[in-house]
């Protein structure tokens, strides 16, 4: 039944049904308004599931970097706490090495005192081994020259020897010539 046959409105049905019909448009209306935003709802619904994923999918990806980044991080700390342990032992093995530097440096002060003790020693000992000799050659050239005027005196000696056993025989035989010539003298006088 079309609407235009019945109008003009015959009787309360058909006030009925335009009453029905313009419910249904105003009904068809809201649905379509529905519908509508519905769509936009789903619309707006399947974006923030989109969203969702992408946000989850980021969370998830920044978990993973962040888990990563932990792993970097203890890697890192423990790498840092190493070097700081390495740094430290190598500090004390400085610091032992020093000492002990210090220490030998104090030995090497000690010895060269000691030793510039002992070069000065050695150094007047050297000039008193020097005074030695040249009086040891001074007491060679006094023995040697003692020895030539031994032997120079004892030549003296020699000679003076010889020349007294030569004056004692002269004296002997003088004498003998003396006592002969009394004897003589006392035989000529008459004496025996």
């Amino acid at each position: 039944m079309s609407l235009n046959r019945m109008w003009p409105p015959q009787s309360g049905k058909c006030h009925e049904l335009l009453s029905a019909q313009s419910s249904k448009d105003s009904f068809l209306e809201e649905l379509d308004a529905l519908r509508v935003e519905m769509m936009a709802s789903s619309q707006s619904l399947q974006e923030r599931t989109a969203e969702e994923k992408i946000t989850r999918g980021d969370l998830e990806q920044r978990k993973v970097q962040l888990s990563e980044f932990k792993d970097r991080y203890a890697a890192i700390k423990k790498r840092l706490d190493d070097e700081k342990k390495a740094t430290l032992s190598q500090e004390r093995a400085a610091m032992d090495i020093e000492k002990q530097l210090a220490i030998r440096r104090k030995e090497l002060k000690q010895k060269d005192q000691i030793l510039q003790a002992l070069q000065d020693k050695l150094f007047k000992h050297s000039q008193e081994i020097d005074n030695l000799r040249k009086a040891e050659g001074d007491l060679q050239i006094d023995i040697a020259s003692s020895q030539s005027t031994y032997k120079n005196l004892a030549s003296k000696i020699r000679d003076m020897e010889a020349k007294y056993s030569r004056q004692q025989e002269v004296l002997y035989n003088t004498e003998f010539d003396l006592q002969q010539m009394e004897r003589k003298v006392a035989r000529g006088l008459g004496e025996r």
